[in-house]
């Protein structure tokens, strides 16, 4: 059994469009993968009878927030996540609550997607994709800690690129 449920005590923060960050808790049942990966390099020599390989980087993480559609007006999870897609944005994840004492993951996320889903006669649901940019912080997790925030663009950083290397780097592409 999880130390932790999802869902309950858990804190989820997302920026918004304006970068305020807005508590989307009452509306995420699921938060993942969180973790940590590291990149490998390729170091063999012609010599070597196997493949060696050497720790490199570590990998941007992709995570994904799953939950209940509502699109309450100001900060339900449809408007803070829709006007967030194709940006960078602060997203901090309080797996057993939000008491500064808790640990809190906190990083800079590229939203990859956002869209909606429901089956007939179902709940309408929501899912958003984000590929982490950056390292993560860990630590307490007041709100406090989420406002001084690096904000950018990524359309207007990807513009100039080819048209499969456009799509790849905003998410549409493999």
């Amino acid at each position: 059994m999880a130390k932790y449920q999802s869902s309950g005590s858990s804190r989820v923060w997302v920026d918004d469009a304006e970068g305020i960050p807005r508590d989307l808790s009452p509306y995420v049942e699921e938060v993942g993968p969180l973790g940590t990966a590291v990149g490998w390099l390729d170091v063999t020599g012609l010599s070597d009878p196997a493949q060696r390989v050497i720790a490199g980087t570590r990998a941007a993480q992709e995570m994904v927030l799953r939950g209940l559609f509502d699109d309450k007006a100001v900060d339900g999870p449809d408007v803070v996540l829709s006007g967030v897609v194709g940006q960078v944005v602060t997203v901090s994840y309080g797996p057993a609550g939000s008491e500064s004492s808790q640990r809190q993951i906190s990083a800079e996320f590229l939203c990859l997607s956002y869209r909606i889903t429901s089956r007939t006669g179902d709940r309408v649901r929501f899912e958003a994709r984000f590929l982490q940019d950056g390292g993560a912080a860990l630590g307490g997790l007041g709100v406090t800690g989420c406002s001084a925030r690096r904000r950018r663009d990524v359309r207007s950083e990807v513009a100039g690129l080819g048209g499969l290397e456009r799509q790849r780097r905003l998410g549409r592409g493999r």
